[in-house]
């Protein structure tokens, strides 16, 4: 059985809006490697559904990232 735990965070209001990937990479600095394996995994949820990451983000989303230890 393997661990997992979540980070969860709703985007700002004055959030402008971008696609996923840009957003993990530029803002939140997650390297490429690790955004492909959550996308791969669908561990990335946006507003409690799986949203690929070309998809935009805004303001008042909530986005879920789920890992594995």
């Amino acid at each position: 059985m393997s661990d997992s735990w979540q980070f969860t965070a709703t985007l700002p209001e004055y959030f402008e809006a971008k696609p996923l990937r840009q957003f993990l990479i530029q803002d939140w600095l997650l390297p490429k490697h690790l955004v492909f394996s959550l996308k791969r995994g669908q561990r990335i949820l946006v507003n409690q559904r799986y949203l690929p990451v070309n998809f935009s983000v805004s303001a008042g989303d909530n986005i879920q990232l789920t890992f594995f230890a």
